[in-house]
């Protein structure tokens, strides 16, 4: 849903107003050239101090998207621990801060934990502009370097106003990017972190 001029209610409200919706993607249709697809891997450095595990924290924990992007709050959030299967994510996202938001809900379908692969997928609900689904993993190369691979493919859903659709775009591009910076911020700001408390 859009809101212009967001008074920004505490967001766990939507959590109770939205329920448990049903998914609007479905994962087996065929992708073609109506679809957005975006597919980035970022090197995050060697596996030092801990950097994979550090990772792995901050992505399962959804510390992704700084706040001028997007406020959010979920299932995992309330509860202080990593997602899992069946969690809901609720975002607040600025796609003009102070004067429009949009209020969406998305919930994790898919969560994969292999020895050098850890990551997650969340799926669009009935109550998203959009519809696709949202794919990150941490890996450790073989090399011992960390990296961030993100996968998404989407298009505007039925509930986005014509109007929107080419905006929509640049605010989702914007925050692809956005997000990406911010988790290598926050990895970085976790290693000194990790180091003082290592050496106190």
């Amino acid at each position: 849903m859009l809101e212009w001029f967001p008074k920004s209610p505490p967001l766990e409200t939507y959590l109770d107003k939205l329920g448990q919706p049903v998914s609007n993607f479905d994962p087996e249709q065929p992708i073609d050239h109506t679809w957005h697809v975006d597919q980035h891997e970022h090197l995050l450095g060697p596996d030092v101090d801990g950097l994979f595990a550090r990772a792995v924290d901050l992505l399962l924990r959804y510390q992704f998207y700084p706040s001028q992007v997007m406020h959010h709050t979920s299932d995992f959030s309330l509860e202080n621990r990593q997602l899992r299967f069946g969690d809901r994510i609720v975002q607040r996202i600025h796609a003009i801060p102070g004067v429009l938001d949009a209020i969406t809900m998305n919930r994790i379908t898919s969560t994969l934990a292999e020895p050098t692969r850890i990551g997650f997928t969340y799926t669009t609900t009935e109550h998203h502009l959009e519809t696709g689904e949202w794919t990150a993993t941490v890996l450790r190369k073989r090399d011992g370097q960390v990296a961030l691979v993100m996968y998404a493919v989407s298009k505007p859903g039925p509930k986005m106003p014509g109007w929107a659709r080419p905006f929509a775009r640049a605010v989702q591009l914007r925050a692809h990017r956005l997000g990406v910076e911010h988790f290598q911020q926050i990895l970085h700001a976790s290693r000194v972190t990790h180091q003082l408390a290592r050496d106190s």
